[in-house]
């Protein structure tokens, strides 16, 4: 089942960095506002963006960040292909779904989605919210760590009677964020209007989703890409100093012995 797999791979993860002495705590400082909220969300967003010296640049990776920061990511194949993410509560961990068939603007918005679980379930379940407003908490949070405001009022300046999809396509390329996710943050900035949003929503974006596609996919799809990396590294690290065997290092990635026998060839020794 989906829930033994991702217990499966989180304990040989745990293992693994157990065996090899590398194990990165997860740590982040942030003072949480007394009231609870869709802004609030935003604002802690930001706070951990300047914690972590990012700026209002894009993150090239969002896992490469989050594993540097100790936040131990999973994926899963999941041969439904229902399955978009979750979080893994006491264990600083998230796992997501393999999904080659969508876009990696979708992929990047469920990581981080599913880190914004990690930062803000504590605070949420203090206020004691339901799941519906936690949702709303979480993904704006999401959206203001993967797409700061400050950057698309820089970009789109003041509110607007129409925006080009030259615009927004290039936008999507340089936060690797889909348009909708952009059209949707411009909206709540006050940039594009109430009545030009449900616009939007009703013709394009209805069109978008039963295509399964929106402009720039491929583009983006070219320029960013988010696969988890650390555990094998752990792993193979392991095998090279002798403290993991060919057959441990099997079970616990899950892959052939001939295969990792020819990526742990050492090079440098």
């Amino acid at each position: 089942s989906l829930k033994e797999s991702v217990r499966g791979q989180l304990e040989n993860y745990l293992e693994a960095e157990d065996i090899v002495g590398d194990r990165i705590e997860f740590q982040l400082r942030l003072s949480f506002p007394e009231k609870i909220g869709i802004g609030a969300a935003r604002q802690l967003a930001g706070e951990v963006r300047k914690l972590w010296a990012l700026g209002e640049q894009p993150i090239p990776s969002l896992v490469e960040l989050l594993e540097k920061k100790g936040i131990r990511v999973i994926e899963v194949d999941e041969p439904s292909r229902n399955f978009d993410g979750c979080q893994i509560e006491t264990h600083d961990a998230i796992a997501i779904g393999k999904r080659g068939d969508q876009p990696i603007t979708r992929k990047r918005f469920t990581i981080a989605h599913e880190f914004a679980h990690v930062v803000l379930n504590s605070w949420c379940k203090k206020h004691g919210l339901a799941e519906k407003d936690m949702e709303k908490i979480v993904n704006a949070f999401a959206s203001e760590f993967l797409m700061p405001a400050s950057a698309l009022r820089s970009y789109f300046v003041t509110a607007r009677k129409s925006i080009t999809e030259q615009e927004l396509v290039a936008v999507k390329i340089q936060f690797g964020v889909s348009i909708g996710a952009i059209v949707y943050a411009l909206n709540k900035l006050g940039i594009v209007g109430d009545n030009a949003f449900r616009r939007f929503q009703m013709g394009f974006v209805n069109t978008w989703r039963k295509a399964g596609r929106e402009p720039g996919d491929d583009d983006v799809n070219g320029l960013f890409k988010e696969e988890p990396s650390r555990f094998q590294r752990i792993v193979l690290r392991g095998i090279s100093e002798g403290d993991i065997s060919l057959s441990r290092a099997s079970g616990l990635l899950g892959k052939d012995i001939s295969e990792l026998r020819r990526e742990a060839i050492p090079m440098v020794e």
